[in-house]
């Protein structure tokens, strides 16, 4: 199924991130600050934003669970989906192959949760509670490369399991010569590789299992 995506309105979460960050760098600020000489009510109201710190930066994220066929039953939190409670959630992977159709893939940032600094698909992410598949699809392409009109077409959806989250995955393809800005602060490195040299790297430990796996079945069934 192919479907022109032009993103005509960019939400993004990285101003939310932003602004999230500056918050708590001043109640960070105020926290250090604190003093006799301020007054009680005030110290009560920094003590209890900085008690709620934690909750604050789990809150930007909210993801919905879904059963097996992709409906969705719930929701809960990014922490609570990475924690190995193997609660389902909806994730989206889209390659990118250039006209020798060779494979872009971006090296995780060494500040990722999971598999940091490993050699993953093009653009992976999560689903948003209350958010499409193809949104998310545009969204974070649009957030991990600068890319806001394409092509996909959709390959196939799966179920992929670690030993500490468990995913429903919407994996997609796409052509692109265009160029790319992506987001240093998820992505250390964009490289094109060719399918020959994927394969001799394959079980080296340097791309995601969750990419390799994937690779391998779009490989041998002819999708890539």
């Amino acid at each position: 199924m192919r479907k022109n995506c032009r993103e005509t309105i960019p939400p993004s979460r990285n101003f939310l991130r932003l602004f999230r960050s500056r918050a708590l760098q001043i109640v960070e600020f105020l926290f250090t600050k604190a003093s006799e000489k301020m007054p009680l009510f005030v110290k009560k109201y920094i003590f209890a934003a900085k008690f709620c710190e934690n909750r604050f930066q789990i809150m930007d994220e909210l993801f919905p669970l879904v059963d097996e066929s992709g409906k969705v039953i719930g929701s809960a939190f990014r922490s609570e989906c990475h924690n190995g409670s193997k609660l389902l959630h909806p994730v989206i992977h889209l390659h990118i192959l250039n006209h020798k159709g060779e494979l872009l893939l971006q090296k995780r940032s060494q500040n990722k949760d999971i598999q940091p600094g490993k050699w993953d698909t093009s653009v992976g992410g999560h689903v948003d509670y209350g958010e499409k598949i193809e949104e998310a699809l545009l969204r974070e392409t649009r957030e991990e490369l600068g890319i806001t009109a394409f092509t996909p077409l959709f390959l196939r959806s799966y179920i992929f399991e670690s030993e500490i989250e468990k995913e429903m995955v919407y994996t997609y393809k796409t052509f692109y010569e265009g160029l790319f800005q992506f987001d240093k602060n998820e992505i250390d490195e964009t490289r094109f590789w060719s399918i020959e040299k994927i394969k001799e790297n394959l079980n080296q430990n340097i791309f995601t299992p969750n990419f390799e796996s994937e690779f391998e079945f779009l490989i041998a069934n002819n999708l890539l």
